[in-house]
């Protein structure tokens, strides 16, 4: 695994930590990460294969939560969010999520070339 690829995701997992920092009680939060993420997919000098994985994984990720913390909500009233967007849930959530996805991505690479 290349350094520079490694140091791209480090540097992409700042600019969304940063970004859910910033702007998780605005509507802008998911587009930005939206914009970040297309300009990863973009410029990213990992091979396509790993680009389309990290985005399925995301895009599948992203639903399952989003889905199960809902249902969750829905069932037991035990959490509420203030700024509900999407089936009882933030919208900023999917930004926290792709910071997870990205984070075990990066850690998964790491393992891979130290094992």
């Amino acid at each position: 695994m290349d350094t520079d690829n490694i140091l791209d995701k480090y540097v992409l997992l700042t600019i969304y930590t940063i970004n859910l920092f910033y702007f998780s009680n605005s509507r802008f939060c998911l587009p930005i990460t939206l914009v970040l993420l297309i300009i990863y997919y973009k410029y990213s000098k990992d091979i396509y294969i790993d680009k389309k994985k990290l985005i399925l994984v995301y895009i599948l990720f992203s639903i399952l939560t989003i889905t199960g913390e809902s249902i969750f909500i829905q069932k037991t009233n035990l959490l509420n969010y203030t700024n509900s967007d999407i089936f009882n849930v933030s919208s900023w959530l999917f930004s926290a999520y792709l910071n997870m996805v990205l984070l075990i991505y990066i850690l998964n690479q790491v393992i891979k070339t130290k094992i």
